[in-house]
Parts: C-alpha cells; sequence; structure tokens
C-alpha cells in the first residue's frame, strides 16, 4: 500500500475535488481517503469518497472546513 498527500485550500464546503491531474496515480484502486485531525478546522474528518467517469475524486467531510488540509490518499497499483 502507497500514501499519496493531496494539499487542498477548502472554503466554506463539506467536500473537496481532486482531480485526476492533481491525483495522478495512473491505474490504481483507492483503499481510503483521510486527513488529519487537528484543531486547525475543528477535527473534521472524512466520512466518504467517490471517482467520477473522468477520474476526479471526491473527499466528503463530516462539516463544512475552511482551511488548508492535507488528504491521505491510501493506495494500490493494479
Amino acid at each position: 500500500m502507497k500514501r499519496k498527500v493531496v494539499n487542498k485550500t477548502i472554503s466554506n464546503q463539506s467536500h473537496a475535488l481532486i482531480t485526476k491531474s492533481e491525483l495522478n496515480l495512473g491505474e490504481a484502486y483507492i483503499i481510503d481517503v483521510n486527513i488529519s485531525r487537528t484543531p486547525n478546522y475543528k477535527y473534521h474528518f472524512v466520512v466518504g469518497h467517490g471517482i467520477d467517469d473522468l477520474g476526479n475524486l471526491y473527499v466528503y467531510f463530516d462539516d463544512v472546513i475552511n482551511a488548508s488540509v492535507g488528504i491521505m490518499v491510501h493506495y494500490v497499483r493494479i
């Protein structure tokens, strides 16, 4: 298993979009997506994720976040 961290600035949203080019994983199976729980953005966490037909990754949080967040994507190459 490998991990890639994508830094995103999230402004008053409960989700983030990571484009296929930002992910740059090639053929991979995403096992898990999470963020560090920190007081900088009130200890929020990831409640779900999904990939659209274009290969973009959507990450959903438990509430609205206003901060720069390192989104950790755990994956394996296929």
